[in-house]
């Protein structure tokens, strides 16, 4: 379930996004890369979160007559899964359709980010409702083995409660994705205000729609490869964001241009 450490992961995006707040303008130390977590209540397929969620619950509600559905659901509310934000990455490098949906059609670009740290970071498992069901299925019987603790029960629901989060669809298996799980509530680096939980939420629109997001920060170590469309002018645009990134500070960042067989 957990991406190994020292492994690059991809960040597909525009240059507006990589001009206008992803190099932070006047960063903090260890705060110069600036993504934004969706609400998961807003991802693409909207229903993933929410049908596995339930699926979930509905299967710890009959087995062994509700035996541990009070802790599942003291776990969920412990955890906040009403205020969960996603930030994604694709272990797909350089890929054609992730250009077409994510990179602006091949005129966008490609962080290449090596997380030094990877413990919130989680591979998403594609399957179809029988696969989940079967998937949950055998979680559960895990809690009926001889002298389980109740510590390990608790690990299992947990584990289960971040499945949630992992599951999609097979139709979007090709994106090979990579997630992040944020809370803003319990966020221990960026403590929201006491007095106003939400007050590190912003707001952008989205199709006709206010959709929640919350700003995460990473040092810029992270950031070691910068990917250039395919549809762009690579030349001109290795000159000049060469010459951006090393006015940031990512003289470590190597520039590398889409080798994608599209065109402008």
């Amino acid at each position: 379930m957990y991406l190994k450490s020292n492994n690059i992961i991809y960040h597909y995006t525009s240059l507006d996004a990589l001009f206008n707040g992803i190099l932070v303008a006047a960063p903090e130390k260890l705060g110069e890369i600036c993504l934004w977590a969706t609400h998961s209540d807003y991802l693409n397929d909207k229903y993933e979160i929410k049908s596995c969620s339930k699926m979930i619950e509905d299967k710890i509600k009959k087995f062994r007559n509700g035996q541990f559905y009070d802790m599942y659901i003291e776990t969920k509310e412990v955890n906040g899964v009403d205020e969960i934000h996603i930030l994604s990455f694709s272990k797909t490098k350089d890929y054609l359709p992730m250009w077409s949906m994510y990179g602006k059609q091949g005129d966008g670009i490609m962080l290449g980010l090596d997380f030094k740290s990877d413990e919130y970071m989680i591979k998403c498992n594609y399957m179809d409702e029988k696969d989940l069901s079967n998937f949950i299925d055998a979680k559960l019987n895990k809690l009926l083995k001889n002298d389980i603790s109740y510590l390990e029960q608790t690990e299992i629901l947990i584990g289960m409660y971040y499945q949630i989060f992992a599951i999609k669809s097979r139709h979007f298996e090709y994106e090979q994705e990579i997630r992040r799980v944020v809370n803003p509530n319990i966020v221990i680096e960026q403590v929201a205000s006491e007095l106003n939980p939400y007050s590190q939420v912003d707001f952008r629109v989205n199709n006709n729609m206010l959709v929640p997001y919350f700003k995460y920060y990473f040092p810029k170590e992270y950031l070691v490869e910068l990917w250039i469309g395919p549809t762009q002018n690579q030349t001109l645009s290795t000159n000049s964001l060469r010459k951006y990134l090393n006015k940031h500070g990512f003289d470590h960042t190597k520039i590398i241009n889409s080798s994608c067989p599209l065109k402008a």
